[in-house]
């Protein structure tokens, strides 16, 4: 036979969540949310600039290896034909003969650089950060485009080597690489227009 002392409680033990301790809790991680997701996006975005900037090192070790197995010239920044514009996130897709920069002379020392066409491409070609979901996917993405002439490349980079060829196209000369590589000169960079392609006629300013 069971029995109850005088002054024991009789209320059965509670068990679970009242209805406002879930809703406080709700508010809770919803609030550490709130605060947590803009620093992971802040974590990812330095994540691609880290990315980025290793892929301009890379091009910076390949274009030194280029350098020094050609007598220490650079590959031109390419000349778009008939525009007389220099064109520095536009390199040609094989060499054309007169030492403009081009995947085919980089394949070389990264493999697989010049692999690219409707669909694909290589990965140095692009910047992590580059908001178009058809360019980080590699969707579509037509280095060159049925839009575009098929022997040039659209890459998310630009080339500033030989800047003394460049005629009157470029502002800051003095800070773009010359015949030479050369401390204080800048020889590539994320490319400057989001478009692809600037607009024949203008100057590029850097």
């Amino acid at each position: 036979m069971q029995t109850v002392s005088p002054g024991s409680d009789m209320r059965p033990e509670r068990s679970g969540f009242t209805l406002v301790e879930m809703l406080i809790v709700i508010a809770v991680i919803t609030v550490l949310l709130s605060m947590l997701i803009p620093a992971l996006r802040g974590v990812k975005e330095s994540a691609r600039r880290v990315q980025c900037l290793s892929n301009l090192k890379q091009f910076g070790y390949v274009i030194n290896m280029y350098a020094c197995d050609n007598v220490g010239q650079l590959m031109t920044t390419v000349l778009l034909g008939g525009t007389g514009m220099r064109y520095p996130h536009t390199p040609l897709r094989y060499p054309d003969g007169s030492g403009q920069f081009n995947a085919t002379s980089l394949a070389a020392y990264v493999p697989g650089i010049d692999d690219v066409g409707p669909g694909k491409c290589h990965r140095l070609w692009l910047c992590p950060s580059y908001s178009s979901a058809k360019y980080r996917n590699n969707e579509n993405l037509s280095p060159w485009d049925t839009n575009w002439n098929p022997d040039y490349l659209l890459s998310l980079y630009s080339y500033y080597a030989r800047v003394d060829l460049w005629a009157s196209n470029a502002s800051h000369r003095q800070d773009l690489t010359e015949r030479r590589l050369a401390p204080g000169r800048l020889l590539m960079s994320d490319t400057l227009s989001s478009t692809g392609h600037p607009t024949a006629g203008t100057t590029i300013t850097v």
